[in-house]
């Protein structure tokens, strides 16, 4: 079976075809077994984040329904490579456009214009020789002072996380996944992001393997200042 481009649905969308109005409770669901969007939602804004929200990555809209109720006075934008950006989103319209662009189109568009940005469970999707660009480009989409909020599922000795494996390969048919563990996704971050001070460390119900890193960028004159730092105790030291 193949849609209207003739590209092969993968197991997951033959089944959603045949759902009809149950599908986006059914997907809803069956989500809630891997990652509660809610809770996620309620970590990130702990963290008292501005109102100019990008999800970079935004599939169908979950995660920014769930932002946008847990920050009711924000604007999101929702931004995906491809698919139908915002398909099951669930909540205020007038606060959430979404469209097909890449993060590095929008970085030359708009420069760093969010007080938050988000990227959640879509690194492990992404080739390794390409997350570190990824992750470089969504550090400098955020403010001063702004916040980037990295949550991924993280390679675990446990079921949950060989249904997660299962579920992206053969449900979603993404045959490519490579997860990381929660060492590798540090090093991945500190490898990437620059300028940022890190802010919180979460683990999103119902499972350890869902790993939130909040960082927050610093003002430039901060980052001087972290800069000189070490220069000055060597001068006072050798005095």
């Amino acid at each position: 079976m193949a849609n209207e481009q003739g590209n092969p649905l993968t197991l997951g969308k033959k089944v959603r075809r045949f759902m009809g109005p149950l599908e986006k409770p059914a997907i809803r669901a069956y989500r809630s077994m891997f990652v509660d969007t809610n809770s996620l939602a309620d970590s990130i804004a702990a963290s008292s984040p501005g109102n100019a929200i990008l999800e970079i990555g935004a599939g169908d809209g979950t995660v920014s329904g769930a932002l946008l109720n847990a920050i009711p006075n924000a604007i999101l934008l929702g931004i995906d490579i491809d698919g139908d950006p915002g398909a099951m989103f669930k909540g205020p319209t007038s606060q959430a456009t979404f469209r097909i662009q890449s993060a590095e189109d929008l970085l030359v568009a708009l420069g760093p214009a969010f007080d938050l940005v988000v990227i959640s469970d879509v690194l492990h999707h992404v080739p390794t020789s390409e997350r570190v660009a990824l992750l470089k480009t969504a550090s400098e989409l955020v403010r001063e002072g702004g916040l980037l909020a990295i949550k991924e599922t993280c390679r675990r000795r446990s079921f949950r996380y060989l249904l997660s494996v299962f579920s992206d390969r053969y449900i979603s048919g993404d045959r490519s996944v490579s997860f990381m563990s929660e060492d590798e996704l540090t090093e991945l971050i500190d490898a990437s992001v620059e300028g940022f001070e890190f802010r919180a460390r979460a683990y999103i119900p119902p499972s350890k393997i869902n790993v939130l890193r909040m960082l927050e960028r610093q003002s430039v004159a901060a980052v001087i200042e972290t800069a000189i730092e070490p220069l000055t105790r060597d001068t006072a030291i050798h005095n």
